[in-house]
């Protein structure tokens, strides 16, 4: 049958076209105007952490060196850390945006022209207190177009976080005089202005570090002298070796009252150490261990969900 005289066929536009609304003309895309989903090699594990937090686990085309306890991210090449980047393997991925904890002075010679030489942005971030895993989240929402996501994310870690705080008001826990220590050797500690410091606040302790330094080494008469009634070592997937070692560390220190009660515990998720998306998860680990179910729980060692 011929075409039929009238026919609208003059209004037949590419599958790109974008119909406005009925009665109204419909207006071509050009494709080249359509903005790329922004991709992203992140060369920081707690940043890593909160885009997978966010939802945009998508956008990860590459991870640090250091990303490697975690499984969802195995599979994605390793460019780098703080101080070496696989600008070879960056070439062939291309991502939009590095992730860097790096200030622009402290930077390496040629960093930023070899970044910009791949039309990759470079995004700083550096976490050192619990508000500033909050401002990160902000900060990857308007870097990777997803302020949604990210305005999203941030409220479902405020609501779990005040949640642990809140429970510990309501239930009126005194606060724990604590002392946090990092890795096995006992004589990395935990002071104040850091997010660890902030966590424990919100977990119900005192940190019996808050006038020393950052994180601070202490010796055998400072440890004594620090008179904490909690102990909580914090070591990622720690091997048994390593297990042993921090149980040695404190039997001889029977003078410690947290060592006088058998309040010495362990928290070895592997997201133990890394301010990220388990930071609420840690809160909550911590929280047990200054207020346990029953006075003969035992040692936290949670893992957590990757």
């Amino acid at each position: 049958m011929g075409q039929r005289r009238g026919s609208p066929t003059k209004f037949i536009v590419p599958a790109i076209a974008l119909l406005v609304g009925c009665g109204k003309e419909s207006t071509a895309v050009n494709p080249t105007t359509v903005p790329a989903v922004k991709t992203v090699a992140s060369l920081v594990p707690a940043v890593t952490d909160l885009i997978i937090g966010m939802g945009a686990r998508d956008r990860l085309v590459a991870v640090s060196t250091y990303d490697r306890q975690r499984p969802d991210v195995a599979s994605l090449p390793k460019v780098g850390d703080y101080q070496t980047v696989d600008w070879e393997q960056l070439q062939l991925i291309k991502p939009s945006i590095l992730v860097i904890d790096i200030q622009a002075d402290r930077r390496p010679a040629g960093f930023n022209e070899r970044a910009e030489s791949l039309h990759t942005q470079l995004v700083n971030i550096t976490i050192n207190r619990l508000s500033d895993v909050f401002a990160a989240i902000d900060q990857l929402g308007k870097a990777l177009d997803l302020p949604q996501q990210a305005t999203d994310a941030g409220r479902t870690l405020k609501t779990r976080l005040d949640a642990i705080e809140k429970r510990s008001a309501d239930q009126n826990l005194p606060p724990v005089r604590t002392l946090l220590v990092v890795g096995e050797s006992g004589q990395s500690v935990v002071g104040p202005h850091t997010y660890l410091d902030d966590l424990l606040k919100a977990a119900g302790g005192v940190n019996v570090a808050a006038h020393l330094d950052q994180y601070p080494q202490v010796d055998r008469e400072m440890l004594i002298s620090l008179k904490p009634d909690v102990i909580v070592q914090l070591m990622p997937d720690p091997s048994p070796q390593e297990r042993e070692q921090a149980a040695r560390a404190w039997r001889d220190l029977p003078q410690v009252p947290a060592v006088a009660a058998g309040r010495v515990y362990t928290i070895d998720s592997w997201y133990a150490l890394l301010p990220g998306w388990h930071v609420a998860d840690l809160a909550e680990q911590l929280a047990e261990c200054l207020h346990p179910p029953t006075p003969s729980s035992s040692p936290t060692t949670g893992r957590g969900a990757p």
